[in-house]
């Protein structure tokens, strides 16, 4: 979803530099505005972009410690998006990304933050869900990406997704980082099981207990 900036806004672009946000004349704002999406959203899919992601996991993260709250991470991966880009291009391939950013956007809440990760992989933040939330969250997602045929050239692609799922409260991760990489075991396990899965993280210790 676009932003409009506001008079004294700050823009922070990968790495650290960090520019207030000030209007000039309608020229200026424009090209500003347009920095700010460059910055923080993915050109491809208008979700935000995982530099933008980071830094908001960051501060979901800290917030919900010092709160004891559930916080949900779950990443999704585009199963076999390798043959869709061989079979019918490249076009087809940024298609499909549009397509499944689009679908998650519309089942999650305006509160979520949904971004692309990198790749064929995206990733949302649940602030506020507990596990068994972001569980029936994600196999609502997958469900309606598999229900969705993708259009391309009056052709109905069928495209599925994996799912893996981590929580904080439940599992007592000490960082963002230790989040993220748990939700991507499980993905993994998703797609070692034989994709168009969820796996969630306790049921990934049952498996290997």
């Amino acid at each position: 979803k676009s932003h409009e900036l506001k008079d004294g806004d700050k823009i922070q672009i990968p790495g650290s530099i960090v520019i207030k946000f000030a209007y000039g004349d309608a020229g200026e704002r424009m090209f500003l505005d347009e920095f700010y999406q460059m910055a923080n959203f993915d050109a491809v899919t208008s979700v935000t972009n995982k530099h933008a992601f980071t830094k908001r996991l960051d501060e979901e993260f800290s917030y919900a410690k010092r709160g004891n709250l559930p916080l949900s991470l779950l990443m999704i991966d585009i199963d076999l998006f390798k043959k869709v880009n061989d079979t019918y291009g490249h076009l087809a391939g940024d298609l499909a990304l549009s397509h499944i950013a689009a679908l998650i956007q519309r089942m999650v809440r305006n509160e979520d933050i949904v971004a692309r990760y990198g790749g064929e992989e995206f990733s949302v933040i649940l602030r506020g869900i507990n596990l068994e939330g972001a569980r029936g969250l994600a196999e609502r997602i997958r469900n309606g990406v598999e229900e969705n045929l993708m259009d391309f050239e009056g052709k109905k692609i069928p495209i599925t997704i994996s799912l893996g799922i981590a929580t904080l409260v439940q599992q007592n991760y000490a960082s963002p980082e230790e989040l993220i990489s748990a939700a991507d075991q499980c993905l993994y396990a998703a797609k070692e099981g034989g994709r168009n899965k969820c796996v969630f993280q306790l049921e990934k210790d049952k498996k290997e207990s």
